[in-house]
């Protein structure tokens, strides 16, 4: 990773560091400073509030100090408690609070939130919660910041949710358009009015044609070809060439559906996204993988032993 970055670093780009579950990487801490002492402009993104509220967190957060690391990205996800259960991503909204004020005391001045309203199962009292979320944020940073000379910078990346293959909510329907933007209209306005807060992110149609190429089988190769490099594409075109786009999209898609992501293995167990969708919507949660207990979905098969367990 290091070797990489040295290519953006001579190119004065910033670096980002991303992954699926960054925070619980083991070197983490060790790699934000040999990036640092290296001159990196660093951004570590989608950070867990849980995974950073804990005692591996602390060693990351005096990392970043250490190496003057300004900016860090949360991932909260959804504004409720309830909704997060939903998506496997639950945390109180203590454990945020302390991810918080920890990352003010290190000295990260420019926080940013990535939240996704469009979920499964979300209802409007979970964007409600949202505003309220981002309110207690702001509040925290600040106080986190006060007798520091500055307040602190709080963007927010909202964005709507898209169903992607080989995850539990795969065959998920979007919600309409005109309900996305909805949606979205009733967040953005009362984010701004909450003083401080940048909002920014894709609206409903990007989110829709992202969802159609993730579904999309060989019939798309025409579209992209008639694109001639130019996206989003032209609704007429769109109506010729996917007339059943929003069957794709916003249809209910039953178990019947011959997914055309299924001929690629990522070695995942299909049963174990059936059984998660449906965990999903009791609001059940599982517990998640780690080294001392893996193997669960199928992913970790040839890996040590001590990975199979």
């Amino acid at each position: 990773v290091c070797s990489e970055a040295r290519a953006g670093i001579d190119r004065k780009e910033k670096i980002g560091l991303v992954g699926a579950s960054l925070g619980r990487h083991p070197d983490l801490p060790g790699l934000v400073e040999r990036l640092s002492a290296d001159g990196a402009d660093l951004s570590p993104a989608s950070l867990d509030p849980s995974a950073l509220a804990s005692d591996h967190g602390r060693a990351l957060l005096d990392s970043l100090s250490r190496s003057a690391q300004r900016s860090v990205t949360l991932a909260p996800e959804a504004g409720s408690v309830r909704l997060r259960r939903v998506i496997n991503k639950p945390f109180e909204p203590e454990t945020l609070e302390r991810a918080v004020r920890l990352l003010g005391e290190a000295g990260v001045i420019h926080l940013k939130l990535y939240l996704m309203y469009g979920l499964p199962h979300e209802q409007d009292e979970d964007l409600h919660a949202m505003v309220e979320m981002v309110s207690r944020v702001r509040r925290w940073l600040l106080a986190a910041h006060r007798g520091r000379g500055g307040t602190g910078r709080l963007n927010i990346s909202l964005n709507p949710f898209v169903p992607k293959p080989h995850t539990p909510f795969e065959c998920e329907p979007m919600p309409e358009l005109s309900e996305l933007r909805r949606r979205r209209d009733l967040i953005i306005p009362a984010l701004r009015r909450l003083g401080g807060v940048r909002v920014t992110g894709f609206g409903p149609r990007q989110a829709a044609l992202q969802c159609l190429l993730d579904r999309a089988d060989e019939s798309a190769a025409e579209l992209l070809v008639d694109c001639r490099g130019r996206w989003p594409p032209p609704a007429g075109l769109l109506r010729e060439r996917v007339p059943d786009m929003a069957e794709r999209v916003h249809g209910s898609i039953g178990a019947d559906w011959h997914a055309p992501w299924r001929m690629v293995d990522v070695g995942v167990d299909p049963d174990l996204l059936d059984r998660e969708r449906e965990r999903a919507a009791a609001g059940r949660t599982s517990d998640p993988c780690g080294p001392d207990r893996c193997g669960a979905c199928g992913g970790c098969k040839g890996l040590t032993p001590a990975l199979n367990r």
